[in-house]
């Protein structure tokens, strides 16, 4: 627990980040195949998912890489160079020969024809959609220091995306842990910006435009004092 920044799954476990991931939704797949191999590289669940989002990106990439190509290139021999530049760019990710293994898992596509067809084909938008549900339902984001940057500030910001998570026993569990190597002076537990709407949700918005959630007493978990926040037993 060195970092300042984490993802947090359901089960507890935690993994530190540069910067928290998020999916891209522009078509390129990008955040989706960085999601995708956090997933993977985490054990985290929905790898069947995830390899169909790695295997749809790299084709993504070799047609732009090759636009021009004959139907009968073979394929397999782009995808490193089609990947190697934003691939390098991303801080959870599989090694090339993962990578291709997880291409030839898929057997979506071999030649540039069967890819071309592949990518007329797939949806990907629901690709997007899946993968960042997967990823938002499974996990919330943690800051230590600010909401979205660490400025040093001796706070805990959660951000959540999920719908009809309980989070409150890992979240306690997070900070137990937390606290014992870093000065948590205060917690924040709000809903994720570019989280959808949660019907259900109990959480108001601040007139910042923050949703922040609340305890069961009408509590707001909003700069709330660390000792005040582990005293509580409310479910969130």
């Amino acid at each position: 627990m060195t970092k300042y920044a984490y993802h947090l799954r359901q089960d507890g476990m935690y993994f530190p980040v540069t910067a928290h991931i998020y999916c891209s939704g522009d078509g390129t797949l990008m955040g989706e195949a960085e999601a995708a191999e956090f997933i993977i590289d985490s054990n985290s669940s929905g790898e069947h998912l995830a390899k169909q989002v790695l295997d749809t990106w790299m084709g993504v990439k070799v047609s732009k890489l090759c636009p021009m190509a004959p139907d009968n290139l073979e394929v397999s021999t782009f995808i490193v160079p089609a990947i190697s530049n934003s691939h390098n760019l991303m801080e959870y990710r599989l090694t090339d020969e993962e990578m291709l293994a997880i291409h030839e898992k898929c057997n979506n596509y071999h030649t540039m024809g069967e890819l071309r067809a592949y990518l007329c084909n797939v949806d990907i938008g629901a690709l997007q959609t899946n993968i960042m549900t997967l990823l938002d339902q499974d996990f919330c984001r943690v800051r230590y220091g600010g909401i979205y940057d660490s400025h040093g500030e001796p706070e805990l910001w959660i951000r959540i995306s999920s719908v009809g998570v309980s989070w409150n026993d890992t979240i306690r569990s997070f900070v137990n842990k937390y606290k014992q190597i870093q000065k948590v002076e205060r917690i924040t537990i709000c809903r994720d910006r570019k989280a959808p709407e949660d019907p259900k949700g109990n959480y108001v918005c601040t007139d910042e435009g923050l949703k922040v959630y609340k305890a069961d007493d009408g509590m707001l978990y909003l700069h709330m004092p660390i000792g005040e926040y582990l005293s509580m037993n409310n479910d969130k």
